[in-house]
């Protein structure tokens, strides 16, 4: 991606008859327009202007994670990679969440029954993180939830799914009581189908979580690079102009998975 991003940028500048000195510009052309001094530094700051204007339109990254409300991974993941590139570059994506993960569900009557890999306890937080994205309806408040709760999670392995999600909701200044009332109801019992219909029509199958699909795709190479650099990721996939943060290198060497199989 940064390839092709670089080889775009030099043929704009190739028009222009720009030729930049190593001495004074040491960035790949991926990053000259990165920020008004690069670009002044990098002589392109006019050729800048005008291909930012045309990348002004440009579409955000969709990120995609497909998880457990209790999976010790997940809580991972969400806690440090998303949370970096949450904190960094959440200008240039979107975050959907999805808590269903190797779950399963059986209808009886007019509603589903689900059986969790860890138990009843993680389908009644699938059921709470399902109703808080449909309350939220905003997806960075309700992933800013999220990662309160598995923050909380995470430090304290003893505290149960419902009192870290009130006690974040308290602090976020959310109504908790119509969480609950949705995970209690027939509301959150279709909101959680919903879940499991889009994480089965996953292609291809999910086999372990997290799993991360990036605008839709996701292949083993990039999971890889998702849980070691989003932030890269993200900024690489990005046909905007790139925000300061993207010249940063961080390198997260976190990687834990649980294949299906091995469950």
């Amino acid at each position: 991606m940064e390839r092709l991003i670089s080889l775009a940028l030099i043929a704009v500048f190739a028009l222009f008859g720009i030729v930049t000195s190593t001495t004074e510009c040491d960035l790949p052309p991926s990053l000259w327009c990165s920020t008004p001094e690069t670009a002044k530094r990098c002589k392109v700051l006019d050729q800048c202007k005008d291909y930012q204007t045309e990348k002004r339109d440009a579409k955000l990254v969709n990120v995609t994670l497909y998880h457990e409300s209790l999976c010790p991974d997940c809580i991972d993941f969400i806690t440090t990679s998303l949370w970096k590139a949450f904190t960094k570059v959440s200008d240039i994506f979107t975050i959907t969440m999805v808590p269903y993960g190797n779950a399963m569900e059986k209808k009886e009557a007019n509603k589903y029954k689900f059986f969790c890999q860890h138990g009843e306890a993680e389908c009644v937080g699938n059921l709470i993180e399902s109703c808080a994205i449909y309350v939220l309806k905003n997806e960075r408040a309700s992933f800013n939830y999220s990662h309160c709760i598995a923050s909380y999670l995470n430090t304290q392995r003893r505290v149960d799914f419902p009192k870290a999600a009130k006690k974040c909701a308290n602090e976020q200044s959310i109504n908790y009581d119509q969480i609950d009332a949705c995970a209690n109801g027939q509301l959150g019992n279709q909101l959680e189908h919903q879940m499991a219909v889009r994480t089965r029509a996953l292609n291809p199958s999910h086999n372990y979580v997290p799993w991360v699909t990036i605008n839709g795709v996701h292949t083993e190479a990039l999971q890889n690079q998702t849980e070691t650099d989003l932030i890269k990721v993200v900024c690489d996939t990005y046909q905007g102009p790139k925000p300061s943060a993207c010249q940063e290198i961080i390198h997260n060497t976190h990687s834990c998975r649980r294949l299906k199989s091995e469950l």
